[in-house]
């Protein structure tokens, strides 16, 4: 009896330790939808600034199709006290940012935002990155506040998972999330 215990024992951590790699890690897929859904309910948003005045950033649009490390991001960003023929200043930015994890927050985040186009009141920027320069300094400040997604509101294993991420990459229209020991 003790050495069929034994024998079993032996076998379960055989069995066990073979296969711990694959029970230890677990990829979190999280759709374009997903993600997208997340920021709508989170914009428009509203700062006062002492240089700028009133801000509102709006329309947010995030695209996971790119391959590489970076995924684009959109946003609208209107300008409240400049006027321009009449109008509010307003432009439309795309940049590409990179996704990020915050342990603390237990949270992903856009950061290192890098500008590809400006649109200025409806019109196309030649000189984008000058005149980015005024807007995002405080987009990155923003994004650096806002998570995309939190893992600590999820229930059951994203909950547990989101503790420890090893890797984030784009892929198939999905962000994934690699977690495990």
């Amino acid at each position: 009896m003790k050495l069929n215990v034994m024998i079993c024992a032996i076998l379960l951590a055989a069995v066990s330790a073979g296969g711990c790699s694959s029970w230890g890690e677990v990829t979190v897929r999280i759709s374009e939808e997903q993600l997208q859904e997340r920021l709508n309910n989170k914009f428009p948003i509203t700062k006062t600034y002492r240089t700028f005045g009133t801000v509102t950033y709006e329309n947010p649009q995030i695209s996971l199709r790119r391959t590489g490390e970076r995924v684009e991001f959109g946003l609208d960003i209107r300008l409240d006290t400049v006027q321009v023929n009449g109008e509010a200043l307003h432009a439309s930015v795309l940049m590409l940012v990179l996704v990020a994890y915050d342990s603390n927050e237990q949270a992903l985040f856009l950061t290192e935002p890098h500008l590809e186009q400006l649109i200025l009141n409806g019109g196309q920027q030649q000189d984008a990155q000058a005149l980015g320069a005024l807007y995002m300094p405080a987009v990155k400040k923003l994004l650096k506040r806002k998570p995309i997604y939190r893992f600590k509101n999820q229930g059951g294993l994203e909950k547990i998972a989101g503790k420890v991420i090893k890797d984030i990459r784009v892929r198939n229209g999905c962000l994934e999330v690699l977690c495990g020991v």
